[in-house]
């Protein structure tokens, strides 16, 4: 028993039940862990610096009266810092948790993205950030084991299709899938056509090979823009100028967009571009290399346009595009073969690029998912019919009949699980271009049936 109940002993230490911090992941959200907690002015002064830091508080926040009020009364012993010391811990956490970040990132590869603004004080910052995977296990199992668990969380075990870009990683994602759903209760042969290339993600790349053989002259038209785009005064003078040659500047100049959108504004604006030397002499000085030496790419809007419609169909929330999928795939074929035959060597030569990355993943060899050319055949749209015409327009006879055999297949397989006549197909978008040819292919397969009942009518 204490001699002297009132006198307090400073180094007496105090029981606390700290929350646990991960709760939410625990069943007992109550739950925490008993502490013996002692009073330490250092620990006090770290984390009113933390408190400062997290909440984005001013520095003289700590000199407030009320701040100081709350601090004396949950604990008199407390001095409450000035500003200035806060500002001096503030140095010190920065210093350590700079020495704890450069440990962090040895061995690491990083990738790194800029980012630079100008203040209202006409202060130029720009901060870089560093970005990577400090996991050793960030591969296609672990990805695969996180979607199975998600799945018996939600109580999904009908499956049909997976969509992933072609990272490789993906692979043994969904050869674990595999594995792992070919013991459940619902799969669909054995989930051979589990694994679905996300369609936008290939038309980007099939552009992007294209793009390259232009890429120097699309670089100059966004150094252009960016340099218009740069200043208020300067955008001023290009509406200046446009009006001067009654071009309408309704649709100004664009850059963080699709490059489709950024060079079909430009192209509106191409005759004010050259004006803007004799109003913008620093124009001149910075582009006259790049006006001598580049055009707008030759007839550009003839076959990205193409891509940009197909690109915004794929990525479409309104419409289900798995039934679009292989009328898409022809209507790109189509334009791509047309234009390889281009009597302009630069347009040819993009579109030869762009024809070989197209077959590498919808060619013929490639591994292709038929689950998407069976869709064709339940929209009544198309049918059977209508993929045999495509396949024939894609590849050579053999090769054609070799693939309609296959969706055929499939679509034996797969049809007691559709119900043809529960589609509505009265929203679903076709190419006119695609659905003409395809219809005068019809009629000209009638007339010779047609002819050929004459003829033996005839004998008879």
């Amino acid at each position: 028993m204490q001699k002297f109940p009132f006198v307090v002993d400073k180094k007496q230490k105090l029981f606390v039940l700290e929350p646990k911090i991960e709760s939410d992941e625990s069943e007992d959200k109550n739950m925490g862990t008993l502490k013996a907690i002692g009073y330490n002015y250092e620990e006090c002064r770290l984390a009113l610096s933390k408190i400062i830091i997290i909440d984005e508080l001013p520095f003289n926040f700590v000199e407030g009266k009320g701040f100081r009020l709350f601090f004396r009364t949950i604990q008199p012993r407390f001095d409450s810092p000035s500003r200035f010391t806060v500002m001096k811990d503030f140095l010190k956490i920065y210093v350590d948790e700079k020495e704890k970040l450069k440990i962090a990132l040895r061995g690491q590869r990083l990738c790194l993205t800029t980012d630079a603004w100008t203040s209202i004080q006409n202060i130029n910052y720009m901060s870089l950030t560093a970005h990577w995977i400090d996991i050793s296990n960030h591969t296609g199992e672990i990805i695969g084991q996180v979607i199975e668990h998600c799945l018996l969380e939600w109580g999904i075990d009908k499956l049909l299709t997976v969509t992933v870009d072609n990272a490789s990683y993906n692979n043994m994602t969904i050869s674990y899938l595999k594995n792992v759903m070919i013991y459940w209760s619902f799969n669909i042969l054995s989930n051979d056509h589990l694994h679905v290339r996300c369609c936008e993600h290939i038309v980007n790349l099939i552009v992007s090979d294209g793009l390259k053989e232009i890429n120097a002259s699309v670089v100059k038209i966004r150094n252009a823009i960016r340099f218009v785009r740069s200043s208020a005064a300067r955008q001023h003078t290009f509406k200046k100028c446009a009006e001067k040659m009654h071009i309408e500047y309704k649709k100004s100049l664009c850059l963080d967009v699709a490059t489709y959108l950024m060079l079909n504004a430009a192209e509106k604006f191409e005759k004010v571009f050259a004006r803007l030397g004799e109003s913008e002499p620093r124009y001149m000085g910075i582009f006259l290399e790049g006006i001598k030496k580049n055009k707008r790419p030759p007839g550009l809007e003839d076959w990205e346009m193409i891509f940009y419609r197909v690109t915004l169909k794929f990525s479409s929330s309104l419409h289900v595009t798995s039934n679009s999928f292989f009328n898409k795939l022809t209507y790109m074929h189509t334009n791509l073969f047309q234009l390889c035959k281009s009597r302009d060597n630069v347009v040819s030569g993009m579109a030869m690029k762009m024809m070989l990355k197209f077959e590498k993943y919808w060619g013929y060899d490639a591994n292709q998912n038929f689950i998407l050319h069976v869709a064709n055949v339940l929209d009544l749209h198309f049918e059977l019919k209508y993929v045999k015409f495509c396949f024939g327009e894609l590849y050579d006879y053999h090769k054609a009949q070799s693939l309609t055999e296959k969706v055929k297949d499939n679509w034996d397989v797969n049809r007691h699980i559709h119900d043809v006549n529960d589609m509505d197909c009265n929203d679903m978008e076709v190419d006119d271009n695609t659905f003409a040819r395809f219809k005068r292919h019809l009629q000209e397969e009638d007339s010779v049936e047609n002819k050929n009942e004459v003829e033996i009518n005839q004998i008879f």
